[in-house]
């Protein structure tokens, strides 16, 4: 039996994802390359650091606030919608004055 042109092209087309499907299947080969190992634990004879990390962290991040509060946008901004509407539209972590 003869299908038509279009039955054809329909099968075709509905043939096709199914046979990409078994295709992507199959499974993927793993790099033979070998993986960074970590480094060795700090001995306890390290010297700690003088100033925690979280203390640096906190005055790395107050000095860039207080850079971008510095800029011409943000300082019309603040002078605009007032210094509250900035610390409350940034919920209040951007600094000591939000309140």
């Amino acid at each position: 039996m003869m299908l038509s042109k279009n039955r054809r092209a329909w099968l075709m087309l509905q043939l096709l994802p199914s046979a990409l499907l078994v295709g992507c299947a199959t499974n993927s080969v793993k790099p033979m390359c070998e993986l960074p190992r970590l480094p060795p634990p700090p001995s306890e004879s390290t010297p700690q650091p003088q100033t925690s990390y979280l203390e640096i962290a906190a005055s790395d991040i107050q000095s860039w606030q207080s850079e971008l509060m510095a800029t011409p946008l943000m300082q019309g901004l603040a002078g605009q919608l007032g210094q509250q509407t900035i610390y409350k539209s940034c919920g209040n972590k951007c600094g000591d004055g939000g309140e």
